[in-house]
């Protein structure tokens, strides 16, 4: 029997069903409860009805705001397809829908970015080719489909290392002399969380920020590890737990601590929610098989990973690993540029603020005028764009364009922009006298960002 075999053989032996079941239903009712925490508070006008200009990603300008009450549609049927997820209801298609329209949503502005946004596109896209449905479903029902409790593996080990990719990746933008020797962002931020029940007094010592720095870094690193050994996995959960409880807590980050809180419990042996129910019910329930093993059944051998399978999972997991390293091919400090930022799981390494301002000046006639991105944009797209090189690029076209169906003549956009960094002295982002406008959108590093300097004055933000 060759290597392949044995891994084949591998991620094809019989388990549990119970714990990708429970992936599924956790998965879903987070997309539902997402969808109407969305609507609940406002957000749908808020962030996507409202702005008159949206931040498309390059290549995905066509990715347009639904008109009328489109957007409201958008989320509601999201939602319901979450609740499909969740019942198992129709799955594949569900699944298959909820990608398309969660994904939709997070590409129409990049001022939206969060981590946990792309990787509930990623989750929602692998979950459409997973048979999550064989167990505690109502697709069973409907296709008058017999329960069975087992399934294959791979499903499981696919989805692993998919969260393993996620930690580790964090874990590694987290390896930089900002992060590790400077303790920066997070003296920062937590010289601002004194009032933090219970340990916000240490928070103003230097030697927490440098602590937690370090703490986090090495936590992402090697969470999963600790995680896939079943000696360490209890201890590991409970640092889980702890480590996202005190994120959560002191940083407004969203969902995605109490997403990862949820979803790694794929990593615990496949029966563990059965293990659940029967403590739940007490000493007197079945017990289940040892260690989520399973006796192999017709429904495992059918849902069996092929060849091609195992190819397209590999590619896939592959490019996961590929994407978050494309930063190197790019000069300069990755935080400054942004060039390779996104979709890479850079997860709380930097706060940058700055301000920004733009000069159209007409090619014709000469005549200029001053452009505040407050006078047109959402306080907090002009925000986030005003120390980002990617986001002032497109707001500069959109100026001119603007510009040109008012007044017939594209004109030269120019922009004067001081950004400070992870507690530096601010200093100029961008090269006042290019014409921004002029520049195409290519994946090419943008030469018209200026290089960050550091400067001995840069402690004096600290104060």
């Amino acid at each position: 029997m060759t290597d392949y075999d044995g891994v084949m053989r591998w991620l094809n032996r019989s388990v549990s069903g119970a714990s990708l079941a429970a992936f599924r239903i956790i998965f879903g009712l987070i997309g539902l409860a997402s969808a109407i925490r969305f609507a609940a508070n406002g957000w749908i006008q808020e962030l996507f009805i409202a702005p008159p200009m949206h931040f498309s990603y390059p290549g995905f300008e066509w990715v347009k705001v639904w008109p009328g009450i489109g957007m409201y549609v958008h989320f509601a049927v999201m939602g319901l397809a979450a609740a499909c997820i969740a019942l198992g209801l129709f799955y594949r298609l569900a699944a298959a829908a909820y990608f398309l329209l969660f994904t939709y949503a997070e590409l129409i502005d990049q001022t939206y970015y969060l981590n946990h946004y792309y990787f509930m596109s990623l989750a929602a896209f692998v979950m459409i080719f997973l048979p999550a449905d064989w167990v505690w479903s109502l697709d069973n029902w409907r296709k008058r489909r017999e329960q069975s409790p087992e399934m294959p593996f791979w499903p499981l080990a696919l989805l692993r290392a998919q969260l393993g990719l996620v930690y580790f990746f964090a874990g590694a933008a987290k390896i930089k002399s900002d992060w590790l020797f400077r303790a920066e962002p997070l003296q920062t931020w937590l010289q601002a969380r004194t009032d933090f029940p219970l340990i916000g007094e240490l928070f103003s010592w230097p030697a927490a920020a440098f602590a937690m720095s370090w703490a986090g870094m090495l936590f992402d690193l090697t969470i999963a590890f600790w995680l896939l050994n079943r000696r360490t996995r209890l201890p590991a959960y409970g640092a889980v737990i702890l480590f996202h409880l005190i994120t959560g807590g002191l940083f407004n980050i969203g969902l995605f601590p109490w997403i990862m809180t949820v979803l790694v419990l794929v990593f615990f042996e496949p029966d563990w929610p059965l293990r659940v129910w029967n403590f739940i019910r007490g000493p007197r329930a079945a017990a289940v098989t040892a260690h989520g093993q399973a006796a192999a059944s017709p429904s495992a051998s059918a849902l069996a990973l092929p060849h091609w399978g195992f190819i397209a999972a590999a590619v896939f997991l592959s490019a996961q690993a590929l994407i978050p390293l494309r930063h190197h091919l790019y000069p300069g400090n990755l935080l400054w540029t942004e060039e390779g930022f996104n979709f890479a799981w850079h997860v709380m390494i930097m706060e940058k603020s700055g301000q920004a301002d733009f000069v159209v000046r007409n090619p014709v006639t000469g005549r200029q005028r001053w452009v505040s991105p407050e006078e047109v944009l959402t306080p907090m797209q002009a925000r986030v764009m005003s120390s980002s090189p990617p986001m002032i690029h497109r707001f500069a076209h959109w100026l001119a364009e603007r510009e040109k169906q008012a007044a017939g003549v594209r004109p030269r956009v120019f922009a004067q922009v001081r950004v400070s960094l992870n507690g530096r002295v601010s200093q100029p982002l961008v090269d006042s006298s290019v014409d921004l406008a002029a520049q195409p959108f290519s994946l090419a590093p943008s030469r018209w960002i200026l290089p960050m300097h550091e400067r001995p004055d840069d402690r004096l933000a600290h104060r």
